[in-house]
């Protein structure tokens, strides 16, 4: 029988791999829309970028659940580390190329990369955690993410700015490599999905209720306006990387420091009044953007909506990690496909608002109150039962 470890051991190691993996996309993923603009794509080229990613990535949730399970979290990880790599490589090569082929290949390689990432990790996680300190463990994982992300926009910001696309999106390239170092490094106990020790799948058809499904996809909307639609208008605003890079840094900084306050709340049993409080917030912001006009207003929306999304999200995934945990390996794939779902809608919504009206601005102004609906969907989620135990 294979060696269980305690959820430090099993944590610790791929918290900071995914430390390591988040700073090298953090360093270029928010300057991804300014890049696509700077070489020649225009705003429906961008929107389309996003709906193939989003696409794949719905084929792909599936197939890559089945091989986690079977193989275990780590050849999953290194996979997707990989793929982040080939990412960065070929935004490179459009930026050198401009060749639509390369976009394209971006496109692939990101939604694998991120497949293989989140599903491994979610896998692993609702194995690993203990539902007694899940808070604590969650914001330990998200704080060694942070740490390591705080200035990662501004860096990359410099880089651009100092050495070009290329060293930006080299740097990237080179770190994401490393963070395969400490996966391959852990011990294949740690990372592994077996029948004994991994989720399993519900025997009942039912068992994932609908309306987690649609929690997660009104969670992929907002989450998506948050990391990929909002840069695309502050790279429209802007136009450059040391504005869009500020902005975004002094934003994790104000995010890092309410993941604080969540986790022990949430340890409490108050999950579900974290995740009342976080989810309004981000719907008031979501809401704000359509009115935020100038460089002041635009850096209090864009503080303000990163911190609220941290919070929410560490009451999002101790209740997730909870259900998954009870539920099975059915639970985190349904989710996996409802998330890539609402990405992909509001790309779609976001390219037909500009098509129809002709304008880019109406367009964003239709996804940023679909973003505050999509916050609020997030409330659907079913209720969790060991916070309402611990209460």
């Amino acid at each position: 029988m294979r060696r269980l470890l305690t959820p430090s051991q099993g944590l610790l190691g791929i918290a900071i791999a995914l430390a390591l993996q988040n700073s090298a996309m953090n360093l270029v993923t928010v300057f991804v829309p300014l890049l696509l603009l700077q070489n020649g794509a225009g705003f429906a080229e961008v929107c389309l970028f996003y709906i193939f990613y989003n696409s794949v990535g719905l084929l792909l949730d599936w197939p890559v659940a089945r091989w986690v399970r079977s193989r275990g979290a780590r050849p999953a990880l290194i996979a997707g580390f990989m793929f982040s790599g080939l990412h960065l490589v070929l935004l490179r090569v459009f930026t050198l190329t401009h060749a639509p082929t390369a976009i394209l290949g971006a496109a692939l390689a990101l939604a694998g990369a991120n497949t293989c990432v989140w599903t491994a990790q979610h896998l692993h996680l609702a194995r690993a955690l203990d539902l007694n300190r899940r808070g604590k463990d969650l914001v330990l994982m998200d704080t060694m993410v942070r740490v390591t992300n705080l200035l990662a926009p501004a860096a990359g910001a410099l880089m651009a700015v100092l050495g070009g696309d290329g060293l930006l999106l080299g740097a990237a390239a080179a770190l994401t490599l490393l963070a395969v170092v400490p996966v391959w490094r852990l011990d294949r106990a740690q990372l592994a999905h077996t029948p004994e020790s991994g989720p399993q799948a519900p025997e009942r058809p039912d068992a994932v209720p609908l309306r987690d499904m649609a929690a997660s996809a009104g969670f992929a909307v907002h989450n998506s306006i948050n990391v990929t639609a909002w840069p695309l208008y502050l790279a429209v605003v802007y136009q450059g990387f040391a504005e869009v890079g500020g902005l975004s840094s002094a934003a994790a900084v104000v995010s890092f420091l309410v993941v604080m306050l969540a986790g022990g709340r949430l340890d409490r049993g108050r999950s579900s009044r974290v995740l009342l409080e976080g989810t309004l917030l981000c719907g008031a912001f979501h809401a704000a953007r359509v009115f935020a006009d100038g460089p002041v207003a635009i850096a209090g929306v864009t503080a303000g909506s990163r911190a609220a999304a941290s919070y929410q999200r560490i009451a999002w995934g101790g209740i997730y990690y909870g259900h998954a945990q009870r539920l099975g390996f059915r639970y985190v794939v349904r989710l996996e496909l409802s998330d890539d779902a609402g990405g992909l809608l509001v790309w779609l919504v976001l390219l037909a608002g500009w098509l129809a009206s002709g304008s880019q601005h109406i367009a964003l102004v239709l996804v940023f109150l679909l973003g505050a609906l999509g916050a609020l969907c997030v409330l659907a989620i079913t209720k969790d039962p060991a916070g309402s135990r611990r209460k």
